[in-house]
């Protein structure tokens, strides 16, 4: 059975990426699977188990929050640590393995935004045909709006 996939990032992302996801979730009567993504350092560390030892009390009280919200709306949550290397190939990886259909991630801002925007193509381009929600607001629009001088021909004949 396909599931929905959460990958935690920053608590405020994290949150609202719940809420969505466990509507969705309410909706569509699918399972809900929140991923701890973790970086190792070396291939060698993969599957060591040293993530588990890692978490603060602090992120430990984050979990423990989206647990309260998926319990609130109604929906099986799972949670689960998964180790990468590079955190894209990773995140596919990790919706793989949860057999997810829907994937909400978000990637770290970088000072390059072309970078930024390339992960994200390459993201999308490796977890087809899985749909990726990033809560990013819609960018494809340009911020400004241009603007045209019409001198009528009658202005111009003063000149």
């Amino acid at each position: 059975m396909a599931t929905i996939m959460v990958a935690a990032g920053e608590r405020q992302w994290t949150l609202e990426a719940m809420h969505l996801a466990c509507a969705l979730a309410r909706n569509t009567g699918k399972d809900l699977v929140l991923v701890q993504m973790v970086s190792v350092s070396q291939p060698s560390y993969l599957g060591a188990n040293f993530a588990h030892w890692n978490n603060t009390a602090e992120e430990q009280a984050h979990i423990r929050d989206y647990i309260k919200t998926a319990e609130d709306y109604g929906v099986n949550l799972s949670v689960t640590v998964f180790e990468y290397i590079d955190f894209v190939p990773g995140l596919a990886q990790a919706a793989e393995h949860a057999d997810a259909n829907v994937v909400f991630a978000t990637l770290p801002n970088s000072v390059i935004s072309y970078l930024r925007r390339l992960r994200l193509w390459n993201l999308r381009r490796q977890l087809k045909p899985r749909t990726l929600y990033t809560l990013d607001p819609d960018t494809t629009m340009p911020e400004w709006k241009p603007t045209i001088t019409v001198v009528t021909a009658e202005k111009e004949a003063m000149r």
